[in-house]
């Protein structure tokens, strides 16, 4: 399975006409009711993005291109997509039916092993603590599970069922840079894996998908800023999973986040 997948950085995203073209009547009203700049450059650059692999994608217009919310607050589309905002980054993905994508800037968080507490599974805390108490880890994890729920059409409430993951020695997908002008498709219902990314020691990017991608071709037009890089994976398994129709079917909340 190939995977298509772009970055934009959206801080200094002009709000101008022409970039506003790729909006419809219901977006830019939503576009309109964002009263912090930050927030509606993100919500510009989300859709321009999306929109531009989703058209690659569907081999359609720009224009053509709808996107809709599911009742868990994930925007969806014809084909599946994912997307992703952190700190004037935006990232989007398309691909396959189970698909997620996930992208965080670390911080210093005080309490994170707090948070760590609260949502991830023993065998995982125990590998943050023996490798005492790695920030790193805990954001690998943290964004893996965070595509596992997109993947899913789960709400960011359901993370607790998000089963727990161990790392594999299973290689990471090919990197390449071009238009994907096909989509090939070997779907075969397998389990859901993840791909982890460190991007930089400030950006951790995590893709959630069944199967797991054989290549992961970066759209020219929207490439990976320089400062980042795709040059190591780490690929993780999900243990004791659920069959995907049960986890399908969990309950989500029906509230949108607010960058959707």
């Amino acid at each position: 399975m190939k995977l298509l997948l772009g970055f934009l950085e959206y801080e200094n995203l002009e709000l101008s006409p022409a970039n506003l073209e790729y909006l419809d009547s219901p977006e830019k009203d939503k576009l309109n009711q964002f009263t912090n700049r930050l927030l509606k450059r993100q919500f510009l650059g989300g859709r321009i993005l999306a929109k531009s692999l989703l058209s690659t994608q569907l081999n359609i217009e720009i224009r053509n291109v709808r996107i809709e919310i599911h009742p868990s607050g994930r925007p969806i589309s014809t084909a599946t997509f994912s997307l992703s905002h952190s700190s004037g980054l935006t990232a989007c993905i398309t691909g396959e039916e189970f698909l997620g994508l996930d992208l965080e800037r670390r911080s210093q968080r005080k309490h994170y092993m707090s948070i760590a507490k609260d949502f991830f599974h023993e065998q995982e805390l125990a590998q943050i603590e023996f490798e005492n108490k790695s920030l790193q880890l805990f954001y690998e994890y943290w964004t893996i599970k965070e595509a596992y729920i997109k993947a899913n059409n789960m709400s960011v409430w359901n993370l607790k069922m998000v089963p727990s993951a161990k790392l594999s020695n299973k290689p990471g997908p090919k990197i390449t840079q071009g238009n994907l002008n096909v989509v090939t498709s070997d779907y075969n219902h397998s389990p859901i894996e993840a791909i982890s990314y460190m991007l930089s020691n400030e950006y951790f990017l995590a893709i959630a998908s069944s199967p797991a991608p054989r290549e992961i071709v970066i759209n020219p037009d929207f490439p990976l800023p320089e400062r980042f890089n795709l040059n190591e994976a780490k690929h993780y398994i999900f243990d004791l999973l659920q069959p995907l129709s049960d986890v399908k079917g969990s309950k989500t909340s029906t509230q949108s986040p607010p960058n959707a």
